[in-house]
């Protein structure tokens, strides 16, 4: 079992492996929220040097595997989104 967390929980406790990553106080990025609108999201403050935001461990682990991720995966603006997620608008 592999976990990508932020903190000790019950679930990385039963991992084989944890992969550390950025808390949400940490992340910037997008999510659609309870009534299905886009926002955006800045971090407040910068994780310690080792941890990676979520995007970069998956990225990490696509490479490793021999993949890639496509460039919808590696955008950061909402607007990248409409033409995939019409229904966000």
């Amino acid at each position: 079992l592999v976990v990508a967390a932020s903190y000790q929980s019950a679930l990385a406790e039963l991992a084989d492996v944890v992969l550390p990553v950025e808390t949400w106080l940490e992340q910037s990025g997008h999510y659609v929220n309870l009534e299905g609108r886009l926002q955006s999201a800045t971090g407040a403050v910068t994780a310690p040097a080792p941890v990676r935001s979520n995007l970069a461990v998956l990225a990490g682990l696509a490479q490793w595997l021999g993949s890639g991720l496509t460039p919808i995966w590696q955008t950061t603006r909402p607007g990248d989104l409409l033409p995939v997620w019409p229904e966000l608008r």
